[in-house]
């Protein structure tokens, strides 16, 4: 927090820190940026700031006094469609600018979950207030207050949901998807009887067995192929060194962030004797490559035995039960889209579009399973499947920040009752 001397130029470092936070992340945005584009001197920042994180916990509190008010006005009054318009206006932007970047609680504060628990804890406030006010606001538009703070939370991540998507495809398609999921879920919404989905089971009655098998099994699926010619002697040893690091980056990368873990660190990680990393790996990037298509095929693979179920409830329920157990070495493990997807979007385009690309994957993958399951038609299908990755990606950014395994619950009860 400031020490003395003022506002003006407090206010100033806060308000681009918060905007190079947003775009950049917190860990890829240096000081040295910051004053740039503050036009700050070095010696003005330190006046006022003990470091960057002491800027950091100040950007928080900025979110903390803004971003509750900014929900109140939007949602004080009128149609609930209109309010929501002008809500993904403001954080989402306009079809004549689709490329505005506003993530600043799910960004954060996936960035803090994994390197620092107080200001996480900050976040999580601000976050819970937010949700407070939007169920306020429904309340208010009717619903009973229990039901109303239910909704709110549904709200809350489909609205994070859909900011990642449109930070990633960054496309007209998904503000206007928001808007109408947004308003769909307004005071009028009437939720759907999971019996009306049901249909004939296919006859797989071992899909827990095979999602453990996924959760436990070591990363077997990776790119063989090495960035150096192997030797006949030792190729074995070589493979296995290789893989162990591997494995060791996608924890990092998934805990610290890909920006937070340096070529040091994951060597340690991974025992391997220091400067021997570049034998295994041309360079951090083309690591984080090899990562994110270890996540892909983790993904991919248990997508296929989730919606192997016969029903959709019932591949709601193993879909659950699939993130459960890929967050048993913590909440983030269940959450590689966004929690690299974020970090990328602001700072790597070829890294973002690998990310992008997993998404999409998925969200066909959920487009394939409605039309089997007779929920949607060719063209409806696409649009209730952005929805679920939606409620996906946003309630599993609401677990990490609120570091709360619950809301596994709704999210589950979510794609039964509102994906339909």
């Amino acid at each position: 927090m400031p020490r003395t001397g003022g506002r003006q130029t407090h206010d100033l470092l806060v308000h681009h820190a918060a905007r190079l936070f947003r775009l950049h992340g917190y860990s890829k945005t240096g000081v040295r940026s910051i004053l740039d584009a503050a036009g700050v001197s070095r010696g003005a920042f330190y006046f006022h700031f003990r470091s960057k994180r002491d800027l950091g916990e100040a950007v928080v509190g900025y979110y903390r006094k803004t971003l509750p008010l900014t929900f109140d006005q939007i949602f004080a009054s009128g149609l609930w469609s209109d309010c929501v318009e002008q809500c993904v206006r403001e954080f989402m932007g306009t079809a004549q600018e689709p490329l505005r970047v506003a993530a600043p609680l799910a960004h954060l504060g996936i960035e803090f979950a994994g390197s620092d628990p107080y200001l996480l804890g900050r976040v999580a406030g601000v976050m819970r207030t937010v949700e407070e006010r939007l169920g306020e606001a429904l309340r208010k538009r009717g619903l009973p207050a229990a039901l109303s703070r239910r909704r709110a939370a549904t709200v809350m991540a489909c609205f994070e949901g859909h900011v990642l998507r449109n930070t990633l495809y960054r496309n007209v398609k998904c503000i206007a998807q928001a808007r109408h999921d947004l308003t769909a879920l307004g005071p009028g919404f009437k939720e759907y009887d999971p019996g009306t989905l049901e249909v004939p089971a296919a006859g797989d009655t071992d899909i827990e067995a095979r999602l453990e098998e996924i959760a436990k099994k070591r990363l077997d699926s990776i790119d063989k192929r090495s960035i150096m010619l192997l030797r006949d002697d030792g190729a074995d040893r070589y493979e296995a060194k290789r893989k162990d690091i591997l494995a060791h980056a996608v924890r990092l990368f998934l805990k610290r962030g890909y920006h937070a873990t340096g070529i040091s660190d994951v060597a340690a990680a991974a025992s391997a004797p220091k400067g021997s990393f570049h034998y295994y790996f041309e360079n951090k990037r083309s690591l984080a490559l090899e990562v994110l298509g270890c996540l892909r095929s983790r993904t991919t693979e248990g997508l296929d035995v989730v919606f192997s179920a016969g029903s959709w409830p019932a591949a709601a329920k193993a879909f659950c039960r699939m993130l459960e157990l890929n967050a048993g070495g913590g909440a983030l493990d269940a959450f590689p889209m966004a929690r690299m997807g974020l970090e990328f979007a602001g700072s790597d385009e070829r890294l973002a579009e690998e990310v992008r690309d997993m998404l999409y994957a998925a969200e066909n993958a959920f487009a394939q399973a409605f039309r089997r399951y007779r929920m949607a038609d060719e063209t409806s299908a696409d649009d209730l499947a952005g929805l679920a990755v939606a409620l996906w990606q946003g309630h599993l950014a609401r677990m990490v920040i609120y570091q709360d395994h619950g809301v596994l619950d709704e999210l589950s009860e979510d794609l039964v009752t509102v994906v339909a």
